[in-house]
């Protein structure tokens, strides 16, 4: 959905002088900002749960042990989603208000 919104906001861009008005660029600011909190998450991720599974595998020697996973790992995981999505939430906001204002709609 971010590239779709950087898409579209490519779309509605004037062709002279400041090629974003101040929503428009807005915008693509959140939407970008949602691109960088997903690729913080994946790499937050990838670490603790790295780090967890080597912990386990240490302490159980088998990939086939029952293991409880404790909250905090998830808590932080969800942290970054729901700041991805409002991010996005923002920046589809700010493009939609963009794109009444380009396109003289109302």
């Amino acid at each position: 959905m971010a590239y779709a919104g950087i898409a579209t906001i490519w779309l509605l861009r004037n062709d002279g002088g400041r090629p974003f008005g101040d929503v428009l660029l807005t915008a693509l600011t959140l939407v970008a900002a949602a691109l960088l909190v997903d690729f913080l998450q994946y790499v937050h991720c990838s670490r603790i749960w790295k780090k967890f599974y080597n912990e386990q595998f240490s302490t159980h020697n088998s990939d086939d042990a029952l293991v409880d996973i404790p909250d905090s790992l998830s808590i932080s995981i969800y942290r970054f989603f729901w700041t991805k999505i409002t991010l996005l939430v923002a920046g589809y906001a700010f493009l939609l208000a963009g794109a009444v204002i380009k396109l003289r709609i109302f």
